[in-house]
């Protein structure tokens, strides 16, 4: 988890470091689909990482731009934006490692 030693398991910390990533408001947002994508791309493919090991910073910010460009077009796309994002969200963090 960012700021700690604490190990957790990784959808814990990708719970935990995008929560603190909107509650210190350091998140982005896309304008055209309102959504905060990159709040949750990247504490999903920090844990991710940190969990494989081994993964390049090419890599790494390859997963970050898939996922924004898989998430903004998505909850465009929707007819409520900030429901599917929620959605989307705890699809990920809920799904097993």
């Amino acid at each position: 988890m960012i700021g700690t030693p604490a190990r957790v398991p990784a959808h814990h910390a990708a719970l935990v470091n995008s929560a603190l990533t909107r509650a210190m408001e350091l998140d982005d947002v896309h304008e055209k689909a309102l959504v905060h994508a990159t709040a949750t791309t990247v504490p999903v493919a920090l844990a991710v990482a940190e969990q494989s090991g081994g993964i390049s910073g090419r890599r790494f910010v390859d997963a970050v731009t898939l996922g924004n460009d898989v998430a903004c077009p998505l909850v465009d796309a929707s007819a409520h934006p900030d429901e599917l994002e929620d959605v989307a969200q705890i699809a990920r963090l809920t799904a097993p490692p």
